[in-house]
């Protein structure tokens, strides 16, 4: 994830972190307000993005996927997943992930358009299984 920048709108002057806030991809920004406010909190997450990259020097083979994900600032339990996701537990934190393929099945590049409706259906299946989640008890 690309981080970004906030500029303070009286001064402007730049904050690479603000103690109030931090940014939030535009589709998948209610699901993470909503996450946080029942108590699961976040460290990370993404909507999706449809980048073909042919070519980077940190990565030399082109990715071949990307996805949707929230990385949970901690491991958390949940009595069911969303359909299409699956959990990812690292040593601290647990991260919830859809993958998304920038091929189709014959091995060309998808259209934009089909990505994009992957995109919006699985960050809407999300966002339901948020509204559904109890308040975590401290």
């Amino acid at each position: 994830m690309d981080r970004c920048y906030f500029i303070d709108k009286e001064t402007f002057e730049v904050y690479k972190d603000h103690p109030k806030v931090f940014s939030c991809d535009p589709m998948i920004a209610d699901t993470i307000s909503k996450l946080n406010k029942l108590g699961f909190y976040t460290l990370a997450s993404c909507e999706g993005h449809y980048e073909i990259k042919e070519y980077d020097i940190s990565f030399p083979t082109e990715s071949r996927k990307t996805g949707i994900y929230i990385l949970f600032k901690e491991i958390y339990s949940f009595s069911n997943i969303p359909e299409g996701f699956e959990l990812e537990n690292f040593d601290d934190k647990v991260c919830l992930r859809h993958t998304m393929e920038y091929y189709d099945e014959k091995g060309n590049y998808r259209n934009r358009f089909d990505f994009e409706r992957e995109k919006e259906k699985y960050n809407k299946i999300l966002n339901e299984w948020v509204g559904n989640l109890p308040k975590k008890e401290r």
